[in-house]
Formats: structure tokens, C-alpha cells, sequence
């Protein structure tokens, strides 16, 4: 995204950590949540964004332990309950209509199998439909 301007940024609270996300796009759009596996950050998704910004509005975000969001110590704090409990968190923060993880993002897999009625629909992204790969 050329433009840091484009980008909007924003901290929101999950129980246990507090998370960095980036918005892009105009918000009465549709939107679409991006979600990084580990050891990745939200960056990685910026050229994804870039590509979707035009028709939706685009979040991704650091998963708990990663890039700008907090790091809580202790394995526990890493389960699928905790995650999906921040994927939840990003949602109550914005309209869902979609979400795209790379394959490796373990929060959004249970909170897809779990909350199916939270979604208009899902989509799974993978880098290499992006990055020619």
C-alpha cells in the first residue's frame, strides 16, 4: 500500500492482550478479516489488501504474540480458546462479511468451525494466489 495514509491503525482490547490491527477501504463496505499464522505479522497481508481495498473493507490484524500485539506469557495463553476469543474480539470491533487466513492462522480455523453462523461467507487466502508461488 503506497500511502501510510491509506492505512488506518488501531489497537483493540481481547480478554488477556491487546491486539494491533490495520484497516483499509471504505468501512460501509463489506469486510474482510485477514488472519496471519505465526511467525508472521499483519504486513504480510498488505499487498492483499492493497488488491481489495477498492470494493472492501480490509482488516488484518497481529495475532496475541506477535508483531505489535501484546505477548502473554505461558502456553495456556496461546490456545485455540484464547485466539478464537481475539478473532472474536476483532469482529465485535468490525462488520464481518468474509475471512482470509494463510494456512497457518490456528485462530481463525476453530472460530470458523465453531461460530459458522458469524459468517456471510469465508474464504481462505494463501499466499502463493498472490505472490505468483
Amino acid at each position: 500500500m503506497s500511502p501510510a495514509a491509506e492505512l488506518r491503525q488501531r489497537t483493540i482490547t481481547a480478554p488477556g492482550a491487546t491486539l494491533s490491527l490495520i484497516e483499509a477501504g471504505d468501512g460501509d463496505r463489506p469486510t474482510i478479516v485477514l488472519v496471519h499464522g505465526y511467525p508472521d505479522a499483519k504486513e504480510l497481508w498488505l499487498p492483499v489488501m492493497e488488491r481489495l481495498r477498492e470494493r472492501f473493507h480490509v482488516v488484518a490484524y497481529d495475532v496475541r504474540g506477535a508483531g505489535q500485539s501484546t505477548a502473554p506469557s505461558g502456553p495456556r495463553a496461546y490456545g485455540f480458546t484464547r485466539l478464537g476469543g481475539d478473532l472474536a474480539a476483532v469482529l465485535d470491533a468490525v462488520s464481518l462479511r468474509g475471512l482470509g487466513s494463510n494456512g497457518a492462522g490456528k485462530s481463525a480455523k476453530p472460530f470458523a468451525l465453531v461460530n459458522t453462523d458469524a459468517f456471510a461467507w469465508s474464504a481462505a487466502i494463501c499466499r502463493g494466489s498472490f505472490y505468483g508461488g
